[in-house]
């Protein structure tokens, strides 16, 4: 399974209290894009992985190369509200390039903010999260319960986890996660195992298969059973024509066979930002509505009010599940549990150096739009593959070049949105164009 869905699907078994639970920056998301996407159960059970584009490829709805921010957004405080009404508040401190130093949860009793769970950060000299803290509060005292500590490879992927609990007064190891990449810097395979007995055990393992966009296709979840992986679930992802996740399909592993068990269908307006997702479960003739989710933004893609509903009684009803936070028009990397709404405010960061107008691209596809042939240019002369493809991911036109330089005649193509990738010993990078 993903690293960062390790971190946080322990976190939420640990403790169901309804605590904003962050991807705890793990890979210091404001710098990489790897936002995370998590529900816990019904029908709550997601990765903690941007199936849209996997760092380092670029996100699929722009045309234009990725640059380090000049300003970024994250939520400053949440109120919680369920069907009774105002129960409970997060309050988040960040530093000054806006990674979260604290985050606390308070809930309101008897007309006092009371303290109920608090999460700490530290981090290198990179920006990487180190390690996360959990706490609880109890008899106005915080008490430790949980600390995760992190490992990264030299290219700043996090490795490994390591879970420790709270227990008489000392840290006991708890269970470990381990994630391999391929090439491209991509998440492909994802083991968590427990402690037990002075041994690991094996527990779960989720394998990622990409489509030729660098896109998330499929996930394949499996249990650790009788000494052996057995499949639990397969997650089939679709995209609209702008990149933008449109669908999931879950199927359980029944007797040898995928069936159906859950459909998710997202809406998203025209600046990117999800408004809704549609729960379904599968009945004995077709989906049945579940649970729904619809959110609001500001200006900046920021989510500032989120609800939950649930499908009873032929009528959606409030309901008391999870709902995501989204930040800057990205994917959403914090998740709330046991609420019915929230309404939440973001303050801005200065970070990273902007890039300079005009700066030269590493990789550029001009003009675009097009109408005929294109200019292809890179930064180096060495052997590369540029290959074009449709929205399907279906390869068009394939050229091995040296040269830094080619021109590539496309007025074969129909008119449409298609993909440039480059291919070197140096990764992938994809360009998106318009064929007129």
């Amino acid at each position: 399974m993903s690293m960062k869905k390790i971190v946080c699907l322990v976190l939420i078994m640990l403790f169901s209290g309804g605590f904003v639970l962050p991807a705890i920056a793990l890979d210091h998301i404001i710098q990489t894009g790897n936002h995370s996407d998590f529900q816990t159960e019904r029908p709550n059970h997601k990765r903690l992985v941007n199936p849209a584009g996997p760092a380092p490829l670029l996100p699929l709805n722009e045309s234009e190369p990725a640059v380090s921010k000049a300003t970024i957004w994250q939520w400053d405080t949440i109120m919680m509200y369920d069907s009774a009404g105002l129960y409970g508040r997060c309050v988040a401190v960040n530093d000054i390039n806006g990674n979260p130093v604290s985050q606390i949860q308070q809930h309101w009793i008897n007309n006092t903010w009371m303290n109920y769970f608090a999460q700490y950060y530290t981090y290198n000299n990179e920006g990487k999260c180190m390690n996360s803290l959990s706490k609880v509060g109890m008899n106005n005292t915080w008490v430790n319960y949980y600390l995760i500590t992190c490992t990264y490879d030299v290219h700043g992927n996090l490795i490994y986890v390591l879970g420790e609990e709270w227990q008489t007064n000392a840290w006991v190891t708890s269970y470990d996660g381990t994630t391999i990449y391929n090439s491209q810097g991509n998440e492909v395979c994802g083991t968590m195992r427990d402690w037990q007995n002075n041994t690991w055990v094996n527990n779960k393992r989720d394998t990622i298969i990409y489509d030729a966009l660098g896109r998330v296709h499929y996930y394949i979840d499996q249990d650790w059973q009788s000494n052996h992986w057995v499949d639990v679930t397969r997650e089939t992802y679709s995209y609209d024509v702008y990149g933008n996740l449109e669908s999931e399909l879950w199927e359980h592993r029944e007797s040898g066979t995928w069936t159906n068990y859950m459909f998710v269908n997202y809406t998203v307006d025209s600046n990117g930002d999800r408004l809704a997702e549609l729960w379904q479960k599968w009945g004995n003739t077709g989906w049945v509505n579940d649970t729904r989710s619809t959110y609001t933004y500001d200006a900046h893609g920021n989510s500032i009010t989120g609800k939950v509903e649930i499908w009873e009684n032929n009528t959606w009803q409030p309901a008391e599940l999870g709902l995501s936070i989204f930040s800057d028009k990205t994917p959403e990397y914090y998740y709330l549990i046991n609420l019915y709404r929230y309404e939440a405010t973001f303050k801005s960061y200065i970070t990273g150096i902007p890039s300079v107008q005009g700066e030269k691209d590493p990789f550029a596809v001009f003009p675009n739009p097009s109408s005929g042939s294109v200019i292809v240019e890179t930064e180096m002369q060495k052997e590369s593959t540029i290959s074009v493809l449709d929205l399907s991911g279906r390869e068009l036109i394939r050229l091995k070049t040296h040269e830094a330089r080619v021109e590539m005649d496309i007025s074969q193509l129909p008119a449409g949105i298609y993909f440039f990738t480059f291919v070197n010993d140096t990764g992938t990078k994809v360009r998106k164009l318009i064929r007129e």
